[in-house]
């Protein structure tokens, strides 16, 4: 995200004392800082893609061969010959605590849609295979918000659900048992234009999407039969920039240097995944994947702050716009296991377990990035039945899903016995269920 300010002139107004100019200017810095905010995993990361790989508990990488590969391994596409539709909705009620209080964490309500196709029957063209799928919030696409890092805050999950996802790939068939994919993974940036007018005590924002950034998702499949398959992945990391520009004047003379401000936005750590897939007499199988995901690059979200002339440090405590130190999270991996069993021709089983650790350091200091160690469980089902003859009796599929975050619960004790937060313990829950729809053609 690209955020843009217009420049705010604070005009004197007559009769109201210059005390009166002083204040109002102060109010306007301090409320500045809290404009940006970050992002820090995507949706589909946190949660998933898709009824049958969040079954699964996203250890498909492998496995993949639908619209859900576009996220997971594009590479999937070139292995399934037919055209694939699907739509789901995704609902999660998140119960996060500080010290057993319930935090104020959004909602997960999102619809996933998603499709894959061919390019024809000709030799070249049918070893080439496309999709595109996307996790599109029911509030809004974009969303901005507040994250003071030193009162405690679930940085990882407090705006992930509410941004919307988009993923293109395409996967080419190098040999019968050999495909290449590629794809990006789009994050929309924005113009933010804000209006602040201290004479009239007016203050309106207005968001317009502008651009989009593009990043990268390779992966390579190597199937030799129907009952073995290996995969890797890799993902680019994600993130745009606020870079606003703020400039506070008093009538016609501006009263400090001009402040550029630069904040992360929408970061999404570097991925690779390691996967094996194996099938037993074509009813069950079971996955295991590994995915190392680069924690370490990760920038502390918070706004830093440069004046373009030297200022004195009081300046910058009165405009509430000291810098942060670095937020020092470390690289984590991530073990997934899923399975499927067949139980016949109408039903289908799954279930999935995924053990992330946090990649926050222990908050000894002044920051309090609340987060733990975290048990991802899994379950669902598939019933797979035809379309009316009317319609071609054409084969569909109804998967339902369910998913429980459960954070392990974490105390932090603070250095400073005197720190105004002080000691706390961190847990919390979060449950998740969906239903899909699938079609083939």
């Amino acid at each position: 995200m690209i955020l843009r300010m217009e420049n705010t002139r604070l005009m004197s107004v007559p009769g109201k004392p210059f005390s009166r100019h002083l204040l109002e200017l102060l109010c306007a810095a301090l409320l500045f800082p809290l404009l940006p905010s970050a992002i820090h995993a995507g949706p589909c990361q946190a949660f998933g893609l898709g009824g049958q790989a969040i079954a699964m508990g996203g250890a498909v990488a492998a496995y993949a061969e639908d619209y859900a590969a576009t996220f997971y391994n594009p590479a999937g596409l070139a292995f399934l010959d037919k055209a694939t539709f699907g739509l789901g909705f995704v609902y999660g009620s998140p119960d996060l605590r500080i010290n057993g209080d319930r935090q104020d964490v959004d909602l997960i309500r999102a619809f996933q849609v998603g499709g894959s196709f061919g390019l024809g029957s000709e030799w070249f063209l049918s070893r080439i295979r496309l999709g595109v799928a996307a996790h599109i919030p029911t509030s809004t696409a974009l969303l901005l918000g507040a994250s003071d890092p030193v009162k405690p805050n679930y940085v990882l999950y407090t705006i992930d659900p509410q941004r919307m996802a988009i993923f293109l790939g395409g996967a080419f068939r190098i040999l019968p048992s050999l495909s290449f994919g590629g794809g990006v993974s789009i994050l929309a940036e924005a113009d933010f234009n804000l209006n602040l007018s201290l004479k009239s005590s007016s203050f309106l924002t207005h968001y317009s999407p502008s651009k989009f950034n593009f990043d990268p998702i390779l992966g390579l499949k190597f199937k030799p039969s129907e009952s073995v398959s290996l995969a890797a992945v890799y993902r680019e990391a994600k993130n745009a920039t606020l870079r606003p520009q703020l400039k506070l004047f008093l009538g016609e003379t501006q009263l400090v240097p001009t402040i550029n401000v630069y904040n992360l936005f929408g970061y999404e750590p570097r991925e690779i995944v390691l996967a094996a897939m194996y099938r037993y007499r074509e009813r069950f199988t079971v996955e295991l994947d590994v995915t190392w995901m680069d924690y370490s690059a990760f920038q502390a979200p918070t706004p830093r702050y440069e004046f373009e002339e030297e200022v004195p440090d009081w300046i910058k405590v009165l405009l509430s716009m000291e810098n942060f130190p670095d937020a020092g999270f470390h690289d984590i991996y991530v073990p997934r296991v899923g399975a499927e069993f067949i139980v016949n021709k109408y039903l289908t089983i799954r279930g999935g377990y995924c053990y992330r650790p946090s990649p926050v350091p222990d908050q000894r200091g002044i920051t309090n990035y609340a987060d733990s160690d975290k048990h991802v469980i899994s379950v669902g089902s598939g019933i797979n039945l035809l379309l009316p003859a009317k319609l071609g009796n054409k084969p569909f599929h109804i998967d339902g899903v369910f998913q429980v975050h459960i954070l392990e619960e974490r105390s932090v004790v603070k250095d400073n016995p005197q720190d105004p937060v002080g000691d706390y313990t961190i847990d919390g829950e979060i449950l998740l269920g969906g239903v899909y729809l699938q079609f083939i053609f």
